[in-house]
């Protein structure tokens, strides 16, 4: 299994009512505008770079399939095991108040607003927080007033709900101009990314209507099932901070956290150069195409983050969190951990782990066999001295490469699911099993 869970509903995901399987993997940033054979000069059809102002990333592309819709997210590099031990959930809550109110919008005036312009609240609406990082994606309309010769009624019934909503949005212009209409629905669809990135609110008020949701989303867990599942998870991961970090947290964590500790865990956190935002969408109603998009991307996140932590130097904020390492040890004239320099490594266990569990609630017996394996692509090399310590199965970077090897792993399981569903249901020979998979 690999650390993110992105292809089981493992305990290294949490999410809201909303959230669904799937991921965006945030690819760090570096220090230059645009990134070196990739940038702005990349191709007509596509935008990667970071914003010189904050160094957040962007990833924009036109895609003409489907047709007049847009894909957003804003993927935020911390998860729970970036959290303290009295921290633990408090990522998880923090993905959940984003939705109820932001400093512009409240009262989940933002769900009304994407509900209005045909983004339906839990299909289209995500949210979910892993170990690794906590992402919020939006699947929006990008057709005009006009309904071109492919519409269907329910696009028309989006546009129609657009003109009538009347929250604290603006509208881009009339909704007779197709382009303007189509922009105006991505604009305020950023709008939402950006008070998600920048103004999270957490008043004592909002954050005791948010517990009880998040406790029960923890009591749900609470079965048979939960419990191997989380079992399975820390003899797998154990020996790292991976562990003890599952994003839902600890009950006692979300019902005594405070609105100041939730902020505070924004406020480390949550900072443009840990961000990157992407849209991905057919453009091609929106006059100016992909270069109105990036416009528009510059427009909403260009906003400073927070202030740098107390006793670290302005400049460290826009830097790469290795680079800011290294001269940390430069100045200390010590070699930092692992941890220390925010890196939660996954190691490679010597022998194999197991773990037999029992529970009275259980209604069946299942052996699970799970494995650790490296990243194709690791990260850049660390310091002799720390590599040293240890093996790690070092975080991903991902790739076309990987891409493709991932489709490969996926088509191997489906044969091999295949297979074994064939020998369960066989009539001639008998199996020692009634069901099996692999994932």
């Amino acid at each position: 299994t690999d650390t993110k869970g992105s292809r089981s509903r493992s305990p290294s995901r949490s999410g809201s009512s909303r959230s669904r399987s799937g991921g965006t993997h945030l690819v760090g940033g570096e220090a230059v505008v645009p990134r070196p054979g990739k940038g702005e000069a990349s191709g007509a059809e596509e935008r990667v770079g970071v914003l010189a102002c904050n160094g957040m990333s962007y990833y924009v592309r036109h895609c003409g399939y489907p047709k007049r819709r847009c894909a957003m997210a804003l993927a935020v590099k911390v998860g729970s095991v970036y959290e303290e031990d009295a921290e633990c959930g408090v990522a998880h809550m923090l993905e959940h108040l984003a939705f109820r109110g932001t400093e512009k919008f409240s009262n989940f005036d933002i769900v009304r607003f994407l509900e209005s312009i045909g983004a339906d609240f839990g299909a289209d609406q995500n949210a979910y927080t892993s170990s690794d990082e906590t992402v919020f994606e939006l699947f929006v309309p990008c057709h005009g007033g006009k309904q071109d010769a492919e519409g269907d009624a329910e696009d028309a019934e989006d546009a129609e709900d657009e003109d009538t909503y009347s929250a604290d949005f603006s509208d881009a212009s009339d909704a007779s101009d197709a382009s303007a209409s189509a922009m105006g629905n991505m604009d305020k669809a950023l709008l939402v990314l950006s008070e998600f990135a920048f103004a999270i609110r957490s008043s004592p008020a909002d954050l005791d209507a948010e517990r009880g949701t998040v406790l029960e989303e923890w009591r749900q867990r609470r079965t048979a099932q939960g419990r191997a599942v989380e079992a399975h998870w820390k003899a797998m991961m154990k020996g790292s901070r991976y562990a003890n970090r599952l994003p839902i947290g600890l009950e006692k964590v979300i019902r005594g956290a405070t609105a100041e500790e939730v902020m505070g865990f924004r406020d480390k956190w949550y900072r443009p150069e840990r961000m990157a935002v992407v849209v991905v969408g057919d453009f091609s109603q929106i006059q100016g195409g992909i270069d109105e998009v990036m416009r528009k991307v510059h427009e909403n996140f260009s906003k400073p983050g927070p202030q740098p932590c107390p006793g670290k130097p302005p400049g460290d904020a826009h830097r790469d969190e290795r680079e800011a390492a290294d001269a940390t040890e430069a100045a200390v004239g010590a070699v930092l951990s692992n941890e220390q320099r925010g890196i939660y490594e996954v190691f490679a266990h010597p022998e194999p782990q197991y773990v037999v569990i029992t529970d009275e609630e259980a209604t069946s017996s299942i052996v699970s066999v799970s494995y650790v394996k490296p990243s194709p692509s690791p990260r850049p090399a660390m310091p002799p001295q720390v590599a040293s310590q240890a093996s790690p199965v070092l975080e991903e970077t991902w790739s076309y490469k990987m891409y493709a090897e991932m489709v490969l792993d996926d088509m191997f399981e489906t044969a091999l699911n295949a297979r074994l569903f064939r020998r369960s249901h066989s009539i001639t020979e008998a199996q020692p099993f009634f069901a099996a998979s692999c994932r």
